[in-house]
């Protein structure tokens, strides 16, 4: 066995610890911030209210969909109406991947999104972590058709980040199967493929066919305003190029706090969608 050999050995039984710990590859030091800042948080949070339903479906099964707050559509009319206007304005925009266009400063561009924080998806981030929450970062994203093959978040994966982090996405349009609708695999199944070695994209030939199948994903439809809380962790799942016209989306990644989460948004407003990373190496910092 040569020096490059022994080196990848190396990096692979660390990958496999790290991964049997906490779930991820993300390095020791990441994980325990992290887990140290939740305990911290944990003491200063008193709950308002009665724990809500949505938490624990959220603990139990990965994922929650909301439907759109009634009193919120002229909200997501606007927001609709701006998207429309920031993403045929090519300066404002970056294509990370194939069939994904990103604005360049979301949060700058519709500040308004911010609104979509009602009081229930307040009260059941609360309530899953057991302290206050804050956003890390926010991006708005538009996904669009390819003939390419899928890469990167089209294909199956769970997000390398560590478990103190809630994912929210929000349609911003209109989303059906053949508009494409985001889509998961339920906790359960989710964590039986991690435990079996699924646990990023390199994974999708050898689990093909536990993947492809239709019976066991759950797929988001609804119009625009609809809310998904999930654990980005923890269910594999993947964005899907639409068939047909386009899907607008806003991502925001949640993780403790020990100050309200509008409060820190007020503070960081700026900072929300211009994060290099979107994984909270130390959250006592941001």
């Amino acid at each position: 066995m040569n020096l490059t050999d022994i080196r990848r050995a190396l990096g692979a039984s660390r990958r496999a610890m790290r991964v049997r710990m906490f779930g991820n590859n993300q390095p020791l030091s990441v994980n325990l911030r992290n887990r140290r800042y939740l305990a911290e948080a944990g003491k200063v949070w008193r709950a308002g209210s009665a724990p809500s339903r949505w938490a624990q479906q959220l603990a139990e099964q990965g994922y929650v969909q909301i439907a759109p707050d009634p009193q919120q559509a002229g909200l997501y009319e606007t927001l609709k109406q701006r998207a429309d206007r920031d993403f045929a304005t090519p300066a404002l925009c970056t294509t990370p991947i194939d069939g994904a266009v990103r604005l360049k400063d979301g949060i700058g561009r519709l500040p308004e999104i911010v609104d979509v924080f009602t009081p229930d998806i307040v009260q059941a981030v609360e309530s899953y972590f057991r302290s206050f929450f804050k956003i890390y970062w926010v991006q708005i994203y538009r996904t669009l058709p390819s003939a390419n093959p899928p890469e990167k978040s089209f294909l199956w994966h769970v997000d390398n980040c560590p478990q103190e982090v809630v994912k929210l996405m929000v349609y911003l349009t209109d989303t059906r199967e053949n508009t494409g609708a985001f889509r998961l695999k339920p906790r359960p199944l989710s964590k039986s493929l991690i435990a079996r070695g699924f646990w990023d994209r390199a994974q999708n030939v050898r689990f093909e066919r536990e993947l492809d199948d239709a019976s066991t994903t759950t797929v988001f439809e609804g119009p625009k305003g609809t809310r998904i809380l999930f654990l980005n962790w923890g269910c594999v799942h993947r964005a899907k190029h639409p068939e047909v016209s386009h899907r607008d989306v806003a991502v925001f990644n949640l993780i403790p706090s020990t100050i309200p989460w509008d409060e820190h948004a007020r503070q960081h407003r700026a900072e929300l969608s211009m994060r290099d990373e979107d994984v909270c190496a130390d959250p006592a910092r941001y």
